[in-house]
């Protein structure tokens, strides 16, 4: 008779012999992702034949519970290595229920399922599961209103995701992801909408509320541009253009400053406001 511990060997090894013969290797990371306890990354190699090298063919993630992910959970929020303690590690016991966990730990059910991914309320001992502090689920909070007003512009519907952006600025917890809502704002306005006042408006917003931001940077550019480009104010197009090579004469985009004012002068538009 084979021992648990000897069956689950055999079973190993059997998985590994045959995905190697197959020319297809499972790599799983010993250790945990950064940042993210309880997921690791696991990587799939293949090869051609038994005489060439190994090659990666696709990179995942694998939480504690042994599901797959495409992606880590929350990466797009800045904000989440600021966050003291974000996150309890919780052990699964006989008898527990996610609303017994959220109580307990001054959490909520809706903020765990979609921090570990379940798609129901059912859950099982021995799992271990993420439980979000309450700091942190302001965090998610917050990115759910980026990830929804990003793909409401994507589905062109544009005032939904305006106002999903304005929410982000309106809860005031994070000049990052507050600079960043505003800037999309104002390029939507821009880009889908057309609205050049509005545009220039809300670009303006980042400039007054937001000064020290990489937003703000790209904001005085892009008045200039509309300025030059869309509505012919051109003395405000060389304002701004100007502003941004004092502000930011060594930024990338100082060239394409430095060209959009050599198109003015080619057009004699700073003699012609000269005089």
């Amino acid at each position: 008779m084979h021992t648990n511990n000897q069956i689950i060997n055999i079973i190993l090894i059997s998985f590994f012999v045959c995905f190697v013969f197959s020319n297809t290797l499972i790599v799983p990371e010993e250790e945990p992702v950064p940042g993210f306890p309880g997921y690791r990354e696991v990587r799939v190699l293949e090869r051609k034949d038994k005489n060439s090298s190994w090659t990666i063919k696709e990179k995942y993630y694998e939480d504690a519970n042994g599901r797959r992910h495409d992606v880590l959970p929350e990466t797009d929020m800045k904000i989440f290595n600021r966050v003291e303690k974000p996150i309890l590690k919780y052990k699964v016991k006989t008898g527990d229920n996610l609303w017994n966990i959220a109580k307990k730990y001054n959490s909520s059910v809706q903020h765990i399922k979609r921090l570990n991914k379940l798609s129901s309320d059912v859950i099982q001992a021995d799992w271990l599961i993420q439980i979000p502090a309450e700091e942190y689920i302001r965090v998610m909070d917050l990115n759910e209103l980026w990830r929804r007003g990003a793909e409401l512009r994507k589905d062109a519907r544009l005032m939904e995701s305006i106002t999903s952006f304005k929410a982000i600025i309106d809860k005031d917890l994070d000049d990052d992801l507050s600079s960043q809502s505003q800037f999309q704002i104002a390029d939507i306005y821009l880009n889908d909408i057309n609205n050049y006042t509005f545009a220039i408006e809300n670009f303006k917003k980042v400039l007054e509320n937001y000064p020290h931001s990489e937003e703000a940077k790209k904001s005085i550019f892009m008045l200039g541009y509309i300025c030059s480009n869309y509505i012919e104010s051109y003395s405000d197009a060389i304002f701004y253009y100007t502003m941004f090579l004092e502000e930011y004469p060594n930024d990338d985009l100082s060239y394409s400053v430095d060209y959009e004012l050599d198109l003015l002068d080619s057009l004699n538009i700073s003699n012609h406001l000269k005089k």
